[in-house]
């Protein structure tokens, strides 16, 4: 739990060989909007041009990037309500090298 929002803390990464991601366009996706629906003091960036904008002046956030490097992905087959982090539009910051996001659990 982590400023009244239960999120799973996920290692993510910032690829520096593209400068191409997606983000959330709006204010109803996205890892932010349903972390600023449990708790709208958290005041997180919607997507679209305010999150973009976040970026620019050095938030990081976790995008989804069709280039660049990536980890392998792993895929799993979950039984029906199976508890997941939605890190799409998280918010992120810089620990001792690393890039964690706070990803809000489904």
């Amino acid at each position: 739990m982590k400023n009244g929002v239960l999120v799973a803390e996920c290692l993510c990464w910032a690829p520096s060989n593209t400068n191409v991601s997606y983000l959330p366009i709006a204010n109803n996706a996205g890892a932010s909007c349903v972390m600023n629906a449990q708790k709208p003091s958290l005041n997180l960036p919607d997507g679209g041009e305010a999150m973009c904008d976040a970026m620019k002046q050095g938030s990081l956030i976790s995008t989804y990037g069709p280039e660049g490097w990536k980890p392998p992905l792993v895929f799993n087959k979950c039984p029906a309500r199976t508890p997941w982090a939605w890190c799409w539009g998280a918010p992120c910051e810089e620990k001792d090298g690393d890039i964690i996001c706070d990803c809000p659990m489904m």
